[in-house]
Order: C-alpha cells, then sequence, then structure tokens
C-alpha cells in the first residue's frame, strides 16, 4: 500500500501536483491520461527515483526519508524509456540487476526468464533482440526478489497479442496481495482492475474502482445495427466502436439521449468511459 500526502514535484517547467491523500492499496491499479500528464513522472516519484518537492510518500507504515534503502528493497520499476545494456545477454543481465538488488542470481534468475519467455533468447546478445524482447526483460527485471510493490510505465509496449495477453494475465494474478500500477492506453485489454487513477496536467482528475469509473456520466453508451448508408448521419466524434454484420454494421456511440429509434443503451467498457470522461471534460459542463 501507498499512501501520497500533498506530494508536490516540479522539473522542466512541469508540475506534479497529488492534493491531499491518495492511497494505492494492493491489487490492480491503471494509470491512465494522456501524453504530457504526468504518469510517467508519476511512478518515477513513487519509484524514489525522483524526490517529491514538497509532501510525504508512506509505503504501509514506513516513510521515504527515514528508510529509502529498506522501501527501495520491496519496490520494483519499469521506466518507459528502459534500455538494458546492448553488450550483456538476458541472463547476464537479469543476474547483473539481482545483485545490485540484493537478490539470490540463481534460481530467481532462471524463474524470471521462464516466466517472461526469454529462456529461448538468454544468451544472445541484448543488442540483437527485438523491442517486445527487450520489453519484457525490463518486466523480468522489475519482477526481481519478489517486490511488494510494482510500478510499470507501459509494460505492453511492442508486445504482439498473445504476449499482451500472457502478461495481463500474469500481472492480474501478482497483484493479488500487492500492489502493483500499470500505465495503459487500453484500458479493456485488462480483465480485471482494482482501481483507476486519471491523470490531467500533472494532477488526478479521477481516482476510484471501475464500478465508479463507467457511472455517473454525463453520456450513455447506445448500440444498433445499420446499414452502412446510416452512419452518414452519425458523429464521427461520438462513434465509439463499430463492426460488420454481414453486410450491415453494430456500432457503438455515445449520446446523452438515444440517437434514433431502436437503439438500445449499454453498459460502458472502461475504455468506452474513458472516451467519454475526456470528452466531457473537454467540452465543459
Amino acid at each position: 500500500m501507498i499512501t501520497m500526502v500533498d506530494v508536490h514535484f516540479c522539473r522542466e517547467g512541469f508540475c506534479l501536483a497529488i492534493p491531499g491523500r491518495l492511497t494505492l492499496g494492493r491489487g490492480l491499479t491503471l494509470l491512465v491520461g494522456p501524453n504530457g500528464a504526468g504518469k510517467s513522472t508519476l511512478l518515477e516519484v513513487l519509484s524514489t527515483a525522483a524526490m517529491p518537492d514538497q509532501g510525504e510518500i508512506w509505503y504501509r507504515d514506513r516513510r521515504v526519508i527515514e528508510d529509502l534503502a529498506g522501501i527501495r528493497g520491496t519496490i520494483g520499476y519499469l521506466p518507459a524509456d528502459f534500455q538494458p545494456y546492448s553488450h550483456m545477454t538476458p541472463r547476464r543481465f537479469l543476474q547483473y540487476m539481482a545483485v545490485l538488488k540484493g537478490v539470490d542470481p540463481g534460481i530467481e534468475v532462471e524463474e524470471r526468464l521462464a516466466r517472461t519467455d526469454l529462456v529461448p533468447v538468454c544468451d544472445v546478445r541484448i543488442s540483437k533482440l527485438s523491442e517486445g524482447t527487450k520489453r519484457r526483460l525490463g518486466i523480468a527485471q522489475a519482477l526481481l526478489g519478489s517486490p511488494e510493490v510494482l510500478l510499470l510505465d507501459e509494460p505492453l509496449t511492442h508486445l504482439d497479442g498473445v504476449e499482451r495477453r500472457k502478461m495481463i494475465e500474469f500481472l492480474t494474478r501478482y497483484a493479488r496481495g500487492r500492489t502493483v500500477v500499470a500505465v495503459s492506453h487500453e484500458l479493456d485489454e485488462w480483465d480485471h482492475v482494482d482501481q483507476i487513477v486519471w491523470l490531467e496536467q500533472g494532477q488526478p482528475v479521477f481516482f476510484g474502482p471501475p464500478a465508479l469509473w463507467v457511472t455517473g456520466l454525463g453520456e450513455k453508451v447506445w448500440s444498433k445495427v445499420l446499414d452502412p448508408e446510416e452512419l452518414e448521419g452519425l458523429e464521427s466524434r461520438r462513434i465509439l466502436a463499430w463492426r460488420w454484420t454481414g453486410d450491415r454494421v453494430r456500432v457503438r456511440l455515445f449520446a446523452r439521449m438515444a440517437p434514433g429509434d431502436g437503439f438500445r443503451e449499454e453498459t460502458p467498457t472502461l475504455q468506452e468511459a474513458y472516451v467519454i470522461r475526456r470528452e466531457e471534460r473537454r467540452i465543459g459542463p
């Protein structure tokens, strides 16, 4: 569990501000927001890679300023710009990182190689690996020591569909009894989410469970199967998704009222709720 109290951090003209108290409990928290909203900065601060200018951060009952070394030993962190040493192999790199973390580099390294499907390339130089493979290596190093707190900045970047699905399933299981925070741009990929934090311009504008995220919206989600020519009468910015059903199109869109006869109200997905919330914020009350 991580608790931030009146945390402020400024760097190069950008300020992150977490007013009051915000607690990230056990389970999986998704961190969302547009580019430049402060997601990576927040993870830097939570990982202790950067220290706040004001405020306090507690990890369970310990403050960072009181036990920095001990707290760092409980954190696994994957930064957005993770760059492993290109001359090493995945096995050698994980052994190196394990020593730095005070973790036995033997069985632990082999387990992480297996968990992230790196065994087939474990002795290949990192410079020859794909970006997706390097990303899995970044996740593997973050998992060394089975940290209580796992902070992942876009862990699914560069992973293919199968790899993304396997990683999501693993992280969902790993989050049981631990605190996992992951930056994500596609909320509907995740099978189970405990909390969502939405950042805009360095400040949280939403924090809560998925059930609250998809309710309390000014707009509703509607669906209907249409003839293709009927799509021309709909506002494109309001269309959330569409797919062919035979020679017709099933469309999902958002609007305050049903846009016509035959439209059925639907429960928003997490991603649809995000689109709606951003649109409502853009146009204002």
